[in-house]
C-alpha cells in the first residue's frame, strides 16, 4: 500500500499529464457542432480530475492524521536502508498479487493506447431533447404552454416565436405578475432550464460566477429603485368620501398598481387607498398586502441584519434579472431557434420527420458525414434556399436572378433580379444616395437610377412648383371705370394721374 508521499507524487504526476491532455485536445480544431461540444465536455471532465487531485495533494500536505510526518521520520535514522528494502519487497509482493492494478497502456485492436489517447477518444454523453437539436436550439414549448395558462397578456394566446422574444422582456408584463404564485413557479422553472441548458452547451463557462455577478448588479439596482409613495389621484381628495367618489374600478386598479389587496367592501378599499396618501408603502400595515407579501414583510421585520430577503417581489424580480442575463448569453441560439421554427412552418410532416431522423443519426455518426457542415457544391454560385442548399437553376432563371441591374445613385451597386431592383428604391443605400444629392426620396423618382436624370427631374419639379406659387403681380385691380388690370399697371397709371380711385 502506497504511503502519503507516494500518493501525493502520483497525484501531481497525473495533474501534469492531464494538463498535457487539455493542451493536445484544444490544439485540434473541432469539425462541426457535435465534436466541439464533445471537446468542451472532455476538457471539463479533465479539469474536474485535476481539481480532485489538487485537493488530495493539499489535504496530504495539511497532514491532519500525521501519516506524512510519520512516513518522513521513518526515512531517516540508522536503519534507513533496511526499511527501504522492506518497503520495496512489500511493493513487489503487492504488484505480484494484484497485477491488474498496475497502470499499463492497454491494447485495442492490437495497438497500444496511451493515457492521453484513452481520454481523448472517450465519448461524453450529453442529453438533449429532440427540439434542442443537439444543443443548437432551445426548447421552450412546455414553458410557452404554461405561460399561456397564466393569462398575463390580453387578447389571443401568444405564439411560440413571439414568446421567444417575450422571454427576454419579462419586465414589460403587467406588474401584478410579481404576486402570482403560479408566475413565481414559472419563472423559477425558466431560470433552472436556462442554467441547465447553458451548462450543457457551454460546459467551460463559469455560470455560477456570472450569476453571482448578476446578483450583485441586481442588489445595487434594487437599492436605487423608485417605489411609489401613493396614488396621484389622492392629491385632489380630502377625505375617504372623496376617494369613494373616484369609482370602484379606479380604486381597484390603483390598489393593484400599488401591490395592495383589492378585495373587500368598497368602503374598505377606499379606506385602504386613503391610508397610502403621503406615506411610504413600507410603513403600511402588513395586513394591507396579499398573504405571501404580508408574511414576508412581517418575517423580514423580525429578521436579523444580513438575513436572506424573502420578499416575493424581490425574489421574482431577481430571478427575472438573471433570466434576462442568460437570454443575452443565448441570443444566437434563440435566433437560430426562431429561424428553425419559421423553417418548419413551411415544410411538410414528412420533411420534418426526415430532419429529426437525421439529427438522431448524427449522434452515432462521425461529424465528417454531417450534411450541415459538409462543403456545398455550387459551381454556378446560385443563391441558397431555406434549407441552406442552392436553389434549382430553373427557379433561378424564372425569377430573373441572372439579370443584373445597376444603380448609379447607389454607387453603381448591382442588384440581381427585378424584385431586388424594385425593392432597393426603399432601402437605406438608395435613400443615402438621394440624400447626398440633396433630393428627397419620393415616389416621383422611383425607377430612375441615373444621377443626371434625377437632377433633371428634380429641376423640372422645382420649376413647376415655383410656377404654381402665388405671385404679387397676379393680383388684379379695378379702376373707377371698371377696367381690370394687374397691380403693377394699376400703380404706374395711378402715379401718372391717368386713372381715378
Amino acid at each position: 500500500m502506497a504511503g502519503a508521499i507516494e500518493l501525493s507524487r502520483a497525484c501531481l504526476e497525473e495533474v501534469e499529464r492531464l494538463e498535457n491532455v487539455i493542451v493536445k485536445d484544444l490544439d485540434s480544431v473541432p469539425n462541426g457542432h457535435k465534436e466541439r461540444l464533445q471537446q468542451q465536455h472532455r476538457v471539463k471532465a479533465v479539469l474536474s480530475r485535476i481539481v480532485t487531485n489538487a485537493k488530495a495533494v493539499t489535504d496530504s500536505f495539511a497532514d491532519e492524521d500525521g501519516a506524512r510526518r510519520e512516513e518522513l521520520s521513518s526515512m531517516s535514522g540508522a536503519n534507513v536502508f533496511s526499511r527501504y528494502y522492506e518497503r520495496l519487497k512489500e511493493m513487489k509482493d503487492y504488484h505480484r498479487r494484484f497485477p491488474e492494478h498496475t497502470e499499463i497502456a492497454f491494447a485495442a485492436d492490437g495497438k497500444e493506447i496511451t493515457f492521453e489517447d484513452q481520454i481523448l477518444k472517450q465519448e461524453i454523453e450529453v442529453e438533449f431533447s429532440g427540439e434542442e437539436g443537439q444543443g443548437r436550439f432551445v426548447d421552450f414549448h412546455t414553458l410557452c404552454a404554461d405561460f399561456v395558462n397564466l393569462k398575463l397578456l390580453d387578447g389571443e394566446p401568444i405564439e411560440y416565436v413571439p414568446f421567444l422574444d417575450q422571454v427576454s422582456h419579462l419586465n414589460d408584463l403587467p406588474p401584478q405578475r410579481l404576486m402570482k404564485r403560479e408566475y413565481q413557479q414559472w419563472v423559477r422553472q425558466l431560470f433552472e432550464y436556462l442554467v441547465n441548458f447553458q451548462q450543457r452547451v457551454q460546459p467551460l463557462q463559469d455560470v455560477e460566477k456570472i450569476l453571482a455577478k448578476s446578483e450583485e448588479e441586481f442588489a445595487e439596482a434594487w437599492k436605487l429603485r423608485i417605489k411609489p409613495k401613493g396614488c396621484i389621484l389622492l392629491d385632489s381628495c380630502q377625505s375617504v368620501a372623496d376617494v369613494e367618489a373616484l369609482g370602484p374600478d379606479t380604486i381597484k386598479s390603483e390598489l393593484a398598481a400599488l401591490g395592495l389587496k383589492c378585495g373587500g367592501a368598497p368602503q374598505d378599499r377606499a379606506e385602504r387607498l386613503w391610508s397610502t396618501k403621503g406615506v411610504e408603502l413600507s410603513s403600511l400595515d402588513p395586513s394591507f398586502f396579499p398573504k405571501a407579501k404580508a408574511k414576508a414583510k412581517a418575517k423580514s421585520a423580525k429578521a436579523q441584519p444580513g438575513a436572506v430577503d424573502t420578499d416575493p417581489e424581490r425574489v421574482v424580480s431577481e430571478c427575472e434579472f438573471k433570466v434576462t442575463k442568460l437570454m443575452e448569453m443565448l441570443a444566437d441560439t434563440v435566433d437560430a431557434t426562431k429561424a428553425q421554427i419559421e423553417k418548419k412552418q413551411g415544410r411538410t410532416y414528412e420533411e420534418i420527420a426526415e430532419e429529426q431522423e437525421a439529427l438522431e443519426e448524427e449522434a452515432y455518426e462521425s461529424e465528417e458525414s454531417d450534411p450541415e457542415d459538409a462543403p456545398i457544391y455550387n459551381p454556378l454560385n446560385l443563391p441558397l434556399g431555406w434549407d441552406g442548399k442552392p436553389i434549382p437553376f430553373w427557379l433561378y432563371k424564372l425569377h430573373g436572378l441572372n439579370i443584373e441591374y445597376k444603380c448609379e445613385i447607389c454607387g453603381n451597386y448591382s442588384y440581381w433580379g427585378f424584385r431586388a431592383y424594385e425593392r432597393h428604391f426603399q432601402e437605406w443605400r438608395h435613400a443615402h444616395g438621394m440624400r447626398c444629392l440633396g433630393i428627397p426620396n419620393t415616389r416621383e423618382f422611383h425607377g430612375i437610377t441615373s444621377i443626371q436624370d434625377t437632377l433633371d427631374l428634380w429641376g423640372k419639379i422645382k420649376k413647376k412648383t415655383k410656377e404654381g406659387q402665388f405671385n404679387d403681380n397676379d393680383e388684379e385691380f379695378e379702376d373707377a371705370a371698371g377696367n381690370v388690370m394687374s397691380k403693377r399697371t394699376y400703380e404706374d397709371l395711378k402715379k401718372q394721374g391717368l386713372i381715378d380711385d
